[in-house]
């Protein structure tokens, strides 16, 4: 029999060992992609109405764009121009429905003075990402516009011909700057432009920031049209696979494009979808 001051040194750490484990486990959950939403999802309402079904979904990050309604009427709208008041009434909005807003775009701007405007709203409403698609000229400036006020910017794509395109491309414009630029990467785009999702995301390992996540009807055609996860012709097992597999812990954005009746059933099907993924082994 073992003396009793070893066994009980042996089940002291037995314990501390469990206890260890269990503190790690918020960090290993935390490795894995978050769920988040881009407000064009339900463009029918207000910025504010938006936040609302995001709290109720029980979704956490927004990534909000230029030109939505505010509130009930029609002015004003919620962009990178809005008075200070506007972004303090915003802020308290999302603060008493527990959504974070860390992310605005998708965003183009013609001069320096435009694209400085945007990145300082960034910065007021405590972001941490401005998704855009700046033209090669403006890429130098973007960079800049980073390291200067702590941002992150993201390459977003649409779908051919524009400028992002092709994955290759994208990669190609952020390859000569830091971390703090890399993609946004839509899939939909990608599945319309003729790219498999799984493919591209496993190229552009390491530059990924964010994602507008879909599951589209068909390939290879512009009109394909958003389907709850998991029914379409996306891979969204074998996209969600893969960002595990890189250890991907940026926020997958739900961005549903499709104006259906059933908008409402069908995000939440695509939340309930992602959460069964994320909680298999």
């Amino acid at each position: 029999m073992k003396n009793p001051i070893i066994r009980l040194v042996g089940l002291i750490l037995t314990v501390l060992v469990g206890l260890f484990a269990g503190c790690q486990s918020p960090s290993r959950a935390s490795a894995l992609p978050q769920l988040g939403a881009q407000a064009w999802t339900f463009r029918a309402y207000s910025f504010k109405q938006t936040v609302e079904k995001l709290d109720a979904l029980g979704i956490r990050y927004l990534q909000a764009y230029s030109g939505q309604r505010f509130g009930e009427g029609l002015e004003p709208k919620f962009t990178h121009t809005m008075k200070p008041e506007l972004q303090a009434e915003a802020l308290a909005h999302l603060k008493k429905h527990n959504v974070t807003l860390v992310s605005y775009g998708v965003v183009k701007a013609k001069t320096e003075a435009e694209w400085r405007q945007i990145f300082a709203f960034a910065k007021a409403m405590g972001l941490r990402e401005v998704a855009c698609e700046p033209t090669a000229e403006f890429m130098p400036l973007v960079d800049q516009l980073c390291r200067e006020t702590g941002m992150r910017a993201s390459l977003h794509n649409h779908a051919t011909p524009s400028i992002y395109a092709d994955p290759a491309v994208a990669l190609a414009a952020v390859a000569p700057y830091g971390p703090h630029l890399g993609l946004c990467a839509d899939t939909g785009h990608w599945v319309r432009s003729g790219y498999k999702p799984v493919d591209a995301l496993r190229k552009a390992e390491g530059r990924i920031l964010s994602l507008h996540f879909k599951d589209l009807s068909v390939f290879g055609e512009k009109t394909a049209h958003d389907v709850p996860w998991g029914t379409g012709v996306s891979d969204a097992a074998g996209q969600l696979a893969e960002l595990r597999r890189q250890k991907f812990s940026g926020i997958v954005y739900l961005e549903y494009e499709h104006m259906t009746p059933n908008l409402e059933n069908e995000v939440a099907a695509c939340v309930a979808y992602y959460r069964t993924s994320m909680s298999a082994k």
